[in-house]
């Protein structure tokens, strides 16, 4: 694909931003250690060569967010009760400029955006299937990949990649998590939402690839996702048949389905996952509880730590990014951040002419913001690329239909 960038067009400084930034999306999608910071050299290059083409309309998002942060960091520094840190908080914020990849949410970019953000899924979707098959056919060199990946573990939240047996409904399932499967959604959600206006041979084949792969992670969110998805695909393709009847008994069934499979994976209470976020939850609640105030307005801020349970120690982030954020902002902040960075796209896929493909999207969108809303997988790199290829998605259409 980057080869193609330069063999079919003059090297002129828009073409290089776009190089840059194909770069930066298969980085970011693939290269989940982030070896050799690739993420930020082609984030600086990318910015470099492409100031000048950006739309700074669409600035807004990473504006509010800045401001909501650097509020709650300054304040806690001020005030007493919070143990912020200096350092981590000023290193945690510069995971919020990649929303400045919003801004080149324009004509110039959106087709390159969206064919890096497809490409980077489905190499991440056979990668994962790939490791599946060999590992669980070949135990040998399965130890060897886990012995060597967990020499480069980072923390208790941040990970790699992972190889393990979980068991969900009542059977194991072998399964294979690499640190950037999120991005797995957002192009399932992408091809299914094509299907809906035309489907195709290679169309299909993608959306097998993300589904399996989406399973094979055996994460429940992942799993749950994709059902879903897939069982939304066949609710609107049934409504848009006239076949009405078969429409709302999908949907009833569809819902039946749902609930059963989120009770059968959430069942086993004693699963070790599970038993940590528990008590990460109720470690969140204490913390709550002590200061009604901080919870509310500004919370303790970003580089501050508190002790959860679920890890027997303070720590400065969980996998709960939902009850992290208003830990770290507050509940009035965390409610601005959803209505006014991760919601606008929702907001415009049901605007204008309306169509089932663009109604997809936001939709998807919205199961996304769920799935990364367990994990910590919405604000950073990972999320805000998501953000990004979803905005560009809906907002193309938006001008195709226009």
């Amino acid at each position: 694909m980057v080869l193609k960038l330069i063999y079919h067009n003059k090297f002129n400084l828009l073409n290089f931003s776009k190089f840059f930034l194909v770069l930066l999306i298969l980085s970011i999608n693939i290269n989940g250690a982030n070896f050799f910071r690739t993420k930020e050299i082609f984030f600086f290059l990318l910015v470099f060569s492409g100031f000048i083409f950006g739309d700074y309309k669409r600035i807004k998002p990473l504006i509010l967010m800045l401001f909501l942060y650097f509020s709650s960091f300054f304040v806690n520094l001020i005030l007493p009760g919070s143990n912020v840190d200096i350092f981590h908080g000023v290193y945690f914020s510069l995971g919020f400029l990649y929303l400045f990849l919003l801004v080149f949410d324009n004509k110039y970019y959106r087709k390159i955006t969206i064919e890096a953000y497809l490409f980077s899924a489905k190499t991440v979707a056979i990668f994962i299937i790939s490791v599946w098959i060999i590992c669980f056919l070949f135990n040998d060199i399965k130890w060897q990949i886990i012995s060597y990946f967990n020499s480069v573990e980072n923390d208790n939240v941040a990970f790699i990649f992972m190889i393990r047996s979980r068991k969900i409904i009542d059977w194991w399932l072998p399964g294979v998590y690499y640190s950037t499967a999120p991005c797995l959604i957002p192009a399932l959600t992408y091809y299914l939402a094509k299907a809906i206006r035309h489907n195709s041979n290679v169309n299909k084949t993608a959306c097998t690839i993300l589904f399996l792969a989406l399973v094979l992670t055996a994460a429940r969110a992942n799993i749950l996702a994709a059902f879903v998805l897939v069982l939304l695909y066949i609710i609107v393709i049934n409504y848009q048949r006239n076949k009405i009847f078969l429409s709302i008994f999908f949907t009833m069934l569809s819902s039946v389905g749902i609930i059963v499979i989120l009770y059968f994976l959430l069942s086993d209470v004693n699963e070790g996952s599970l038993v940590v976020k528990t008590l990460h939850k109720e470690s969140y609640l204490t913390e709550f509880n002590t200061d009604y105030f901080r919870t509310i307005i500004f919370g303790w801020g970003a580089g501050s730590s508190f002790f959860t349970t679920g890890f027997n120690e303070f720590t400065m982030l969980t996998e709960l990014t939902l009850y992290e954020t208003v830990r770290r902002y507050g509940i009035i902040s965390t409610i601005l951040i959803l209505l006014f960075i991760w919601f606008p796209p929702i907001y415009k896929s049901i605007s204008g002419n309306l169509k089932l493909n663009r109604i997809y999207l936001g939709c998807g969108l919205f199961i996304y913001i769920l799935v990364a809303s367990t994990n910590p997988f919405l604000l950073g790199s990972i999320g805000f690329c998501a953000l990004f290829f979803f905005s560009s998605a809906i907002n193309l259409s938006l001008m195709e239909d226009g």
